[in-house]
């Protein structure tokens, strides 16, 4: 019975260890700076924003090209990548922001399947994510083979700060991809090697001076590096990054 009731305690002080993290994470990490994405929430001349179920945002301008599916990092609003989407948004697309159920991504990597019955009348998405949720979209891309009435509207996949591990490789497929990251990500070494591990034909463009938090506009993210450039211009090579490989992709399209 002692050896029952050590385990016991031993199980419980882990529970509480981790919800305990998961707590000081959810209330301290990844806070957005409201005051950097408030333009960027409201709907202008060129964008039309709504905030619920999710962050979506539609070119008022241009016709729709193709529609991009985005997943946040664990602990990040998806409010705090407003200033790039709006911005591609503009270019002629369709851009939907998929908040985590309590900030956390991975509990509904299959949000997609939503978003894609939602606008039916868009045949071309682009399934993208940051960090944790860049690995919500390789999943997404990889579980969704059995489900080709989804799986079939996958035009390609665009990552930020984020890098493929060999277990979840996608170098036997020929989708298109772009894959962002900087050079002060904390995991910056990590994205060289495993740049194999992306679909064949990828598209690699490294940041320098930028890191791995500054792809959003929140507060802090552990295991980061300091940047050694402005987070909008950091957000500014990505916007280009994301606007022309989506033109090449989609040229022709009206």
């Amino acid at each position: 019975m002692t050896i029952v009731l050590i385990i016991l305690y031993i199980l419980f002080g882990l529970i509480g260890l981790v919800l305990l993290a998961h707590l000081f994470a959810y209330f301290f990490v990844g806070r957005t700076i409201k005051s950097e994405v408030k333009p960027y929430l409201q709907s202008s001349d060129d964008v039309e924003v709504t905030l619920r179920p999710w962050v979506v945002m539609r070119p008022r301008k241009t016709a729709i090209k193709a529609g991009i599916i985005f997943h946040p990092g664990g602990y990040v609003d998806a409010e705090s990548y407003a200033r790039i989407f709006n911005h591609v948004a503009a270019a002629g697309y369709l851009c939907v922001l998929v908040p985590g159920p309590q900030r956390t991504p991975m509990a509904k990597r299959f949000a997609a399947d939503g978003v894609m019955d939602a606008f039916p009348e868009i045949n071309q998405w682009y399934i993208s994510g940051h960090s944790q949720g860049g690995a919500v979209a390789s999943l997404y891309v990889r579980d969704r083979e059995e489900k080709p009435e989804y799986f079939k509207k996958i035009a390609g996949i665009i990552f930020l700060g984020f890098f493929v591990f060999d277990r979840h490789s996608h170098a036997h497929r020929s989708l298109p991809c772009l894959s962002v990251y900087g050079s002060r990500d904390g995991h910056a070494d990590k994205f060289k090697p495993n740049e194999k591990n992306l679909p064949q034909g990828a598209k690699v463009v490294c940041i320098e001076g930028g890191n791995h938090g500054q792809f959003g506009a929140y507060t802090f993210h552990f295991g980061d590096q300091t940047p050694e450039i402005p987070r909008h211009d950091q957000q500014d090579i990505a916007i280009n990054a994301i606007k022309e490989f989506l033109a090449e992709k989609t040229a022709g399209v009206n």
